[in-house]
């Protein structure tokens, strides 16, 4: 219980974060509309690898990790859960993976913010796209250092406290190492001085 009450937290701070950036209208503009995500996926994500997140995908994540199948089923009986979720309760998965889909298209179409909130509140089914946005976000878009740590800090947080309930997936665990391997690139920046000549 205090897991859920943990990451419940983490996901209303991360929601609550400052004003998004929207993706530039002078960037290449993306439509994943209807079948298009799932034709373009094995392109989209040939450096993950991401299986596609199918009702057969949630099916053998929950068997897979059945300490995030009992998150799952604890959000899904929240009275404010999103229809999706509650459809989880009576094992029909296939509500979530078409939401967690959109999530997906969201960000592959730039709309970050969007992606991020409706995986936020799909979690913990859609945590890891819901992060991804955030991350690919901070990276690109967001400007000022202080921000972009702030935002790596509020994913790292969350990743944390998942990690033990989903601690051999590998794309959490990746999610993980990203946010690390920037933060750290962060600090260097703000920490140092430029050597004197």
């Amino acid at each position: 219980m205090r897991v859920l009450i943990f990451i419940s937290s983490c996901l209303l701070a991360i929601a609550s974060h400052s004003q998004w950036i929207a993706y530039p209208e002078d960037l290449e503009q993306f439509d994943y509309t209807g079948e298009k995500l799932q034709q373009y996926w094995p392109q989209l994500t040939a450096a993950t690898g991401l299986p596609w997140p199918d009702e057969a995908f949630f099916q053998a994540m929950m068997i897979k990790f059945p300490q995030l199948a009992t998150e799952l089923r604890h959000k899904a009986k929240e009275d404010t859960a999103p229809s999706a979720l509650k459809e989880t309760l009576n094992n029909n998965y296939q509500p979530l993976a078409l939401a967690v889909q959109q999530v997906w298209r969201l960000h592959y179409q730039g709309q970050y913010e969007q992606a991020n909130q409706l995986g936020m509140s799909l979690s913990p089914a859609g945590l890891f796209p819901a992060l991804y946005a955030k991350l690919i976000y901070t990276t690109y878009l967001v400007t000022g250092n202080k921000e972009k740590e702030d935002n790596f800090l509020e994913v790292d947080q969350t990743i944390v406290k998942i990690l033990p309930i989903a601690n051999d997936y590998h794309y959490i665990i990746f999610g993980d190492a990203y946010q690390k391997d920037i933060i750290s690139t962060i600090y260097i920046l703000i920490n140092t001085k430029p050597l004197k000549t």
